[in-house]
This record gives structure tokens, C-alpha cells and sequence, in this order.
């Protein structure tokens, strides 16, 4: 008896459908949500690190990479790249309604389609013969599927399309006068087709820039100068995709939608948060970049400690053939006794120095040249000779001089016989064969 109460025998309860207006984009929130969710993790992990210098550097570096990666990721999902908004406008309502309202009508214009909403204040009516309605509207069009033929058939445009499916589904009046803006495509009025390809466009370098950030944040483990080339290139693609959204605009009159004659009655769009975002993001990533080859090459030894890599990555290990120390001799202009220690000099040609096409060495007074690339303080070595020779089919020849080395450099070195090293030579460690047979 009790489950029978207030139920049509011997249907099942019945209720009215509840609609309600769309307040959060899913797939935005999703973003969101896993960007903070990756923060929260590597905020977790930062209080393993030893040093708080080095909390700090990692602090900084995973802030930059995840905010590089939010403002890619939510500037394609974004719904407000152009926006515009007036409150509090006297307007028609529905067909076959004669009683007018008074709204707050709001467009949203993203890479992909427009959001359109209008809500009354109550959004519940209260007198006339609108009394008891709700008004609360968001609804979205999609233009992203091609041009299309003019009409509303079913080769038209997709916001052709759903243009008409809302005329037949009643949307209010308001909805479908700005829709209709960016279904016409003719003469002087083609909003859509604008819109429609800069958006197409602007998506293009915006995803372009997201593998160029990974590449970066992978490369930033590894070679700091290719980390901060490709944050450079990031930045740069960002940026592209804010100069061809608003040049787009341009391309056509402004569009401006008008509700009456009063300047707060006409919807006039201005750039939205999505495209600052855009913007923001592409400033930080070309700064970041920047930063990251100005300091390796002039602070290569502080930015590895930044990054948390090894410094001697960019350098090359060579060794000193030292002949005049204690018990260093020379017979018929070959060193017998040779002590070796160990160097360590940069490999690489300066990013922002000429580079030299040829290198000249020095030994007792005698200059020789190799086909290869020397740092500019090479010639302060008087005593010494640098093998840094990038070309492969170099042969240096075994120890054909009787060349013994000193117990601390292990067995054998091997020297190629067109250099002179009477008084001293940098000896290439990938030129050292270590005899462990004996």
C-alpha cells in the first residue's frame, strides 16, 4: 500500500524532464584537471631532492614546462578566443510568444565552433504568460567540418546544419539571430568562413608546438642548446597561431550584432582569455628558450647544474703529454718516459663566434694544421698541441717510436706521426688504445 501511494495503477512514477543549461566544457575541465594533477605529483616528488638549491631549480623548471603545456593544451580546447556579452537587453523571446524579456546574452568564439547563451535575472519567470519558464540556454555550433554548399541540405556546411535542426527544435530568438550571422556566406558577409579558417589554421601551428615543447622538455635531460632551440620554436608557433587568428578577422568587415540602438545593446567581439592565454604562453616559451642558450653558452657550467645533468657532456676528455716534468727524457726527439694527466675542454664551437674553418697547433716553435674546430684560448698553450680532429679516417698509428708512458698512464698511447710532440701534446682519449694483454 505504501508504494502504491500516488501512482496511476499500474504505471510507474513519472517525472518531468529537468533541463538545464551547460555550465562546464568537459574536455577544458579535463585539461585542467590533469595538469593539476601532474603539479600535485611532482610537488610530492620535489622534497626528495637533497639540496634546497636544487628543490628550487626543479620547483622552477617543471612550473615552466607545466604552464608552457597548459596554455598549448587549453588555448586549442579554449571557447574564448573571441568573446563579446551585453546584460540586460529587451528582447523578443520564443515564437508565438508576444510577452518580451529582459536577458544577459553572451557569444563565445572558439577554434571550432561558437557558444551562445541567454539567461533571464531570475532565470524563472515569475508574471505574464511566461510565468513559471525557465530561461537558461547554452547552446554550441560547430563550423569545423568545411564549407559546404550554400542552403541547409545535407551537403551544407555542418553549422548549416544545426542552424536548422535549432529553428525546428524552437530555440529562442536570440540564439538563432547570432547563429544566423555565421551561416550566410555571401557578397560582403562571410563571418563563418572567416572564422572557420582561423580557426583551421591557427589549430595547425597550435598542435605543431606541442611535440616541439615535448621535444624540448626531453631535450632539456640531455643538450641544453637543442632544448632551447626547440622552446624557441615553441614559442614561435604559438605565436603564429595568435597573428593568424587576428589576422583572419581582418579579412572582412567587423561583425557587430545589434539588440537595439543603444551602443550596450550591440554585441561587439574583442579577443577573449583563450587567445592572452595563447599569447602568454608563446612569450614564455620564446623567453625560456632564449634564457637557456644565452646561459649554456656563456654559463655552461651553472646551467647544467640548473638542468641536473653532467657538465661534461658538452666537453671532450683529453690528456696532457707532459715530457718536462720529473721523469719525462727525450732521445733522438722521441719522449721515453711520458706522464698523462687528465683535461677536460670544450668540444664544441661557440653559438655566437665565428667558426673557425681550420686549426692551428704549436709545438717547439713549429705550426701544424688539421681540418677541425679550436676554442679561441687554444693558443695559450705554448707547450701543448690539441687533437680534436673531427675527421674519422685520421689513423693514429701504434707506439712505432718505442713511446713508453709511466705506470699512471697505463700502457701504451698512440700518436700520429705528422705531429711533432717533443716538448708536450693534448693527446685525444678516443685515440688511446689500452693494451690489457700484457
Amino acid at each position: 500500500m505504501v508504494y502504491d501511494a500516488f501512482r496511476d495503477k499500474p504505471y510507474p512514477a513519472r517525472y518531468p524532464p529537468l533541463k538545464t543549461a551547460v555550465r562546464v566544457d568537459v574536455t577544458y575541465s579535463g585539461i585542467i584537471f590533469a595538469i593539476a594533477i601532474l603539479a600535485f605529483s611532482f610537488l610530492v616528488v620535489i622534497p626528495g631532492v637533497r639540496t634546497a638549491k636544487k628543490r628550487l631549480f626543479a620547483l622552477t623548471r617543471i612550473f615552466l614546462s607545466l604552464l608552457i603545456c597548459a596554455c598549448i593544451l587549453l588555448s586549442i580546447h579554449g571557447q574564448e578566443w573571441e568573446v563579446a556579452s551585453i546584460h540586460n537587453v529587451t528582447t523578443a523571446y520564443k515564437a508565438f510568444v508576444h510577452q518580451e524579456i529582459h536577458a544577459d546574452i553572451g557569444v563565445n568564439i572558439g577554434l571550432k565552433n561558437v557558444n551562445i547563451t541567454l539567461r533571464t535575472n531570475p532565470y524563472r519567470q515569475e508574471h505574464g504568460e511566461l510565468e513559471g519558464e525557465r530561461i537558461d540556454y547554452n547552446e554550441r555550433f560547430n563550423f569545423d567540418d568545411g564549407q559546404g554548399l550554400n542552403g541547409f541540405g545535407r551537403f551544407a556546411g555542418r553549422i548549416q546544419r544545426e542552424f536548422r535542426a535549432a529553428q525546428w527544435k524552437g530555440l529562442p530568438y536570440p540564439i538563432l539571430w547570432i547563429a544566423e550571422y555565421f551561416t550566410l556566406d555571401g557578397e560582403g558577409i562571410r563571418w563563418g568562413r572567416y572564422y572557420r579558417w582561423g580557426g583551421f589554421y591557427t589549430l595547425i601551428v597550435l598542435w605543431f608546438s606541442f611535440p616541439l615543447f615535448l621535444l624540448s622538455t626531453i631535450l632539456q635531460f640531455m643538450v641544453i642548446r637543442y632544448a632551447g632551440i626547440f622552446s624557441c620554436m615553441t614559442g614561435i608557433s604559438m605565436l603564429a597561431g595568435n597573428v593568424i587568428y587576428a589576422a583572419m578577422k581582418y579579412l572582412g568587415a567587423e561583425m557587430k550584432i545589434p539588440f537595439g540602438a543603444e551602443p550596450h545593446e550591440i554585441l561587439s567581439f574583442s579577443k577573449g582569455g583563450s587567445f592572452i592565454l595563447c599569447l602568454v604562453g608563446g612569450l614564455v616559451a620564446l623567453i625560456y628558450g632564449a634564457a637557456m642558450l644565452l646561459c649554456d653558452e656563456f654559463f655552461p657550467n651553472k646551467t647544467a647544474d640548473f638542468f641536473n645533468i653532467d657538465p661534461l657532456i658538452d666537453y671532450q676528455d683529453t690528456y696532457v703529454a707532459d715530457t718536462s716534468g720529473a721523469g719525462g727524457s727525450v732521445q733522438n726527439g722521441d719522449p721515453v718516459n711520458v706522464n698523462l694527466k687528465p683535461e677536460y675542454r670544450k668540444s664544441r664551437a661557440p653559438l655566437f663566434h665565428k667558426r673557425n674553418e681550420r686549426k692551428t697547433v704549436r709545438s717547439g716553435g713549429v705550426r701544424h694544421s688539421t681540418a677541425s674546430m679550436v676554442p679561441e684560448d687554444a693558443d695559450e698553450h705554448s707547450q701543448a698541441i690539441e687533437l680534436q680532429s673531427q675527421d674519422h679516417d685520421i689513423r693514429f698509428q701504434n707506439a712505432s717510436r718505442g713511446l713508453k708512458t709511466t705506470p699512471s698512464a697505463r700502457d701504451s698511447v698512440a700518436i700520429n706521426d705528422d705531429i711533432d710532440i717533443s716538448q708536450g701534446a693534448y693527446v685525444n682519449k678516443a685515440a688511446m688504445k689500452m693494451d690489457d694483454d700484457e
